[in-house]
């Protein structure tokens, strides 16, 4: 069993696929308000892709490894506003008997997260990230 997501700062838990958890901030609105430059930066990362795209449909050599740095860029950044904004990172592992909490823990999303594992027979494990 896995079980990936992020916890808002409200406790709200919104699941998403094992490595989707940037991608689920895009078509979640409750988490997509909490990353205010985020249209701005998927446009720029849509742009960047689309250029090196007509550059390989036009036999060019496209740069595709700007569009994969500037991903890695724009992820990095969508967690930490996430991070900042009160929310947790959720992940379990197959074994182990954990589920995973990375953030910073308010009182609110410490219960919600003690409830979430409790609910799957896990033990919460949190870790403080700043």
């Amino acid at each position: 069993m896995t079980i990936s997501g992020w916890l808002d700062p409200n406790g709200k838990m919104h699941n998403c696929d094992t490595w989707g958890h940037i991608d689920k901030v895009s078509i979640t609105p409750e988490l997509k308000r909490l990353v205010p430059k985020l249209d701005g930066m998927l446009e720029k990362l849509a742009s960047i892709s689309r250029g090196c795209q007509e550059m390989d449909d036009n036999g060019e050599h496209p740069e595709w490894h700007a569009a994969e740095m500037y991903s890695y860029s724009v992820q990095g950044e969508i967690r930490r506003a996430l991070l900042k904004a009160g929310c947790l990172r959720v992940g379990t592992w197959r074994k182990g008997g954990t589920m995973h909490f990375e953030g910073q823990v308010t009182a609110t999303t410490r219960q919600a997260a003690i409830d979430l594992a409790d609910g799957y027979d896990l033990e919460p494990a949190f870790e403080d990230v700043k």
